[in-house]
């Protein structure tokens, strides 16, 4: 590739496309330098905004599973009128987490079932993590 068409395509791409200057540079065989300098000789801002990374909004974010929803209902009856700050500090988590817990919004790890199952004092079977007929129709062996 010509030096003046590696850079037409790379100013093409960099006013009409999403991609970072990272992968330009990678697409281009050149480096992010280059493609930096060459914004700066050709005078080119990117005028689009590039989606950012990370996590959702709280509100958009999905329900996991049934699974989850109905452990977090437990704890919010478990709760009841505590405030989530001091529930939340007994189980190892913050208020956030507390709250996306709460809302079946959390993939819980086992130390944190563990940690509900103690605070409960409950033994981890006993956390409603399935509904009755899904643990006697499982339990039956074939």
């Amino acid at each position: 590739m010509t030096d003046s068409t590696w850079k037409s395509a790379a100013l093409d791409d960099l006013k009409n496309s999403d991609l970072s200057i990272s992968r330009i540079a990678s697409k281009h065989g050149r480096s992010p330098t280059s493609i930096k300098r060459l914004m700066r000789s050709e005078q080119v801002s990117r005028t689009h905004k590039r989606p950012k990374g990370g996590l959702k909004p709280f509100i958009q974010m999905d329900k996991l599973s049934p699974d989850h929803v109905r452990l977090g209902l437990h704890l919010i009856r478990s709760r009841g009128e505590e405030k989530k700050t001091s529930f939340g500090r007994a189980l190892g988590v913050s208020a956030t987490r507390l709250g996306q817990m709460e809302a079946g919004r959390h993939d819980f790890t086992l130390s944190e079932i563990q940690n509900i199952a103690n605070l409960l004092g409950e033994a981890i079977f006993e956390l409603r993590l399935v509904q009755q007929s899904e643990l006697c129709s499982s339990s039956t062996l074939h």
